[in-house]
């Protein structure tokens, strides 16, 4: 196809004058539909098209969305393809007639997306232009001074992006020099009189999923994590800095430089910013298998007092008449039942006649036996009170009337059917071996038995980080499935794979916090079962783990048959490996026994609390 369009000079100074200084392609489209509106009828077949090519915009997925209407009569396609042959032709004149490198740019990028063939162009003619342009407007948008230096600046790391991308994805061999060109840029933002991170990060961004760009990313992303003092920006680039750490110990090392900025800024904070940042600093410090420092992140957010976060109280003064409260007591105990007792309450609020009698040795509600479900009618009402929140209303009656007394006992559910799972799949593994093969009710078994010992550690856990903190037992505690004979084998699948005892493991704290002695056996026995758990934890991904293991040999075709590279131990690590695969089966062991340390330690508590 031809192209038989001519230059138009009135065209051309509306481009100049529109790009001289760039701001964007929306300004310059802007520009472009004040003059067709005003243009001489000449003009007005180039304006129209050049302005619809600048107000397209180019998406995350490298693909153009158009936004120009123009005649309501006859709109603009917003897909590059559907684009008319002629507006094409007009796009390709002015590739290589307009002024400034960005509208050159982008008329070429949107001819290689549609993939032109006009004149004597190839498409990947277009794409080698394209790139060419972007290149090229960078020293021209770094130089820009006053208001738009900023805005230019970024637009600059824009243009380098996008020739990056468009290179990448055609494996241009001025790839490389593209690279260098965003490091440079990265390293001289460092050293601009505004700090530009968002600079800095989006050239890290664009480069760290290729490894071969890692060599000289490092250099930049420590200079830009040292350099910044902001703690999110320093964190974002010790985050890219972990991800091009190939081995454990040097992530571990990047971890320990993310967990003290953590700290650092949390020093610096006061209020409750202070016990955000150190939530996020013991969130991180966990993920990260750094138990050493994530005891001490909690002990500082336990030690934060209400004048530490600065919180106000918010009170709402409320008289009751004298004597109100003495005369409710004395209506309670004279009651026959419960219902009775609120009856006289809510009708008669303010003037409860006098009553007589002792009530006996129990005073007030407490003496009542109802259970939550017998309140609920009590307490219900069609309008204030419907029977869900009376339902909420009369447990939290009973929770407060039971105190603590039996919160040795709310585990029990999970601890009782943990134990009829691992008796039955005891019963199964027997019979197992006998037939000598697995049956499908052995995998169930042990499927339903890991989610009751998940069950049992998770209320463990709950009751005595409650009793650490002097709050009651909640109303409801994990609850295990119950033990059957079947299951679908997703549900056994969804069980194995979940990895739901990683994410509940305990960490040893809560348990010296009760008020018993440091050197109490059942204190140190929860505190030993909670750190074995860690050790668990921190085994998990021994299964390959390339500081234990290595491969040797190559992959190779063997008569027909692909075969894989060896797996071995690296020499002097067996004893290691061995004690990490015991520390990661033995987790389903650990947790019962942390279960049973627990109840055990609560057990002791309120009986020294009682005496």
């Amino acid at each position: 196809m031809e192209n038989n369009v001519d230059v138009d000079p009135a065209v051309l100074h509306v481009l100049e004058s529109a790009s001289h200084p760039f701001v964007s392609y929306d300004s310059a489209g802007s520009a472009l539909v004040a003059a067709f509106q005003s243009a001489v009828s000449v003009a007005q077949p180039h304006l129209e098209p050049l302005a619809a090519a600048f107000f397209f915009r180019l998406k995350d997925d490298g693909s153009f969305d158009g936004s120009f209407m123009g005649a309501p009569a006859n709109p603009w396609p917003r897909d590059v393809a559907e684009v008319p042959a002629d507006t094409r032709r007009v796009w390709l004149t002015y590739a290589s007639e307009a002024i400034h490198p960005m509208l050159r740019a982008r008329l070429r990028h949107l001819l290689w997306v549609a993939r032109d063939k006009g004149g004597d162009c190839r498409p990947i003619d277009h794409l080698r232009a394209a790139v060419e342009e972007y290149r090229r407007a960078v020293p021209l948008l770094l130089a820009a001074e006053g208001p738009l230096a900023t805005v230019s600046r970024w637009k600059a790391m824009v243009a380098l992006r996008t020739a990056h991308e468009l290179a990448i994805s055609t494996r241009q061999p001025t790839l490389s020099d593209i690279v260098t060109e965003m490091v440079d840029l990265a390293k001289s933002a460092l050293d601009w009189p505004e700090a530009a991170p968002g600079v800095v990060g989006a050239v890290v961004d664009a480069l760290i999923g290729h490894k071969e760009h890692h060599d000289i990313l490092r250099p930049l992303v420590e200079q830009a994590a040292s350099q910044y003092e902001d703690p999110h920006v320093r964190i974002s680039f010790l985050t890219n800095l972990r991800q091009m750490e190939a081995d454990a110990e040097g992530q571990r090392m990047v971890d320990e430089r993310i967990s003290d900025t953590y700290a650092t800024h949390a020093e610096r904070l006061g209020g409750f910013g202070k016990l955000l940042c150190l939530e996020e600093a013991a969130a991180h410090a966990r993920g990260a298998g750094l138990m050493e420092k994530y005891e001490p992140f909690q002990r500082q957010q336990q030690a934060l007092t209400a004048e530490d976060l600065k919180l106000s109280s918010i009170r709402m003064p409320m008289e009751l008449p004298p004597g109100f409260l003495e005369d409710a007591a004395a209506v309670i105990d004279a009651a026959a039942d419960v219902g009775e007792a609120l009856a006289a309450i809510a009708a008669v609020c303010p003037d409860l006649p006098p009553a007589e009698g002792d009530g006996g040795e129990e005073a007030g509600l407490e003496r009542f036996t109802e259970r939550p479900e017998g309140l609920v009618e009590l307490l219900s009402h069609p309008v204030a009170t419907p029977p869900t929140k009376a339902q909420s209303l009369a447990r939290a009656f009973r929770a407060y009337w039971e105190r603590d007394d039996e919160v040795g006992q709310l585990s029990a559910t999970a601890r009782e059917r943990a134990a009829s799972a691992r008796e039955a799949i005891v019963s199964t593994s027997a019979d197992v071996r006998v037939r000598g093969r697995r049956t499908a009710g052995y995998a169930v078994l042990q499927a339903r038995s890991q989610v009751c010992d998940v069950a049992y550690v998770r209320a463990s856990s709950v009751l005595l980080r409650r009793a650490e903190a002097g709050r009651r037992p909640p109303m409801r505690l994990p609850r295990p499935l119950p033990v059957g004979a079947a299951a679908p084998s997703w549900w056994v699948e969804a069980v194995r794979r979940s990895g739901a005892v990683w994410r509940k493991i305990p960490v040893p704290g809560p348990e010296r916090q009760l008020g018993l002695p440091p050197d109490h056996p059942d204190v140190g026995a929860v505190a030993h079962h909670a750190r074995l758990l860690g050790a668990s934890r921190q085994a998990r991904g021994v299964r390959g783990a390339s500081a234990l293991y290595e491969t040797y040999g190559s992959s190779r075709a063997l008569k027909g048959t692909w075969v894989p590279a060896g797996l071995r131990i690296r020499p002097g690590k067996e004893e290691e490996t061995s004690r990490m695969h015991t520390d990661r089966f033995e987790v389903w062991q650990r947790t019962r026994a942390y279960g049973d340390a627990v109840q055990t330690l609560l057990t002791e508590w309120h009986t020294d609390n009682a005496r």
